[in-house]
């Protein structure tokens, strides 16, 4: 998997590409926990290059929408 963030329109796009599995997915909750925690509320993740995402990815990307709603 290869993340990129960049800042846009008071946004962090975070675009994914490959493979969102249990092996890369650690990886993604670490860095999208940092930006909440930084203030970064509103994120898009941009999937148009992932080539596969599994449960595991799936529940990371539920647990950084959880944890943005939380922060408001």
């Amino acid at each position: 998997m290869k993340m990129n963030i960049r800042a846009e329109n008071g946004r962090q796009i975070v675009e994914i590409s490959g493979r969102l599995d249990s092996v890369t997915s650690g990886e993604l909750e670490k860095k999208g926990l940092e930006l909440v925690a930084g203030g970064a509320v509103k994120m898009v993740m941009d999937l148009a290059e992932t080539d596969y995402i599994s449960s595991a990815g799936l529940r990371t990307l539920l647990t950084l929408a959880k944890a943005a709603r939380a922060k408001g």
